[in-house]
């Protein structure tokens, strides 16, 4: 995403389920394909991880 002008946090990502989910929305939206791919796999590994407990909502 740095390569488009956003700067994301990646402790943030990683502990703030929100920020995470805006960040993804952001990236998937983009016009990069390989953007919105990463960010389609990064959605699909974050709600596994929710489904599995590893990442509690604020």
């Amino acid at each position: 995403m740095a390569d488009h002008g956003i700067w994301i946090s990646s402790a943030m990502m990683q502990c703030d389920r929100r920020y995470a989910l805006g960040q993804l929305t952001t990236a998937h939206c983009s016009d990069d394909d390989g953007l919105r791919e990463m960010a389609m796999t990064l959605f699909l590994d974050l709600e596994s991880g929710a489904a599995s407990g590893r990442m509690t909502p604020p």
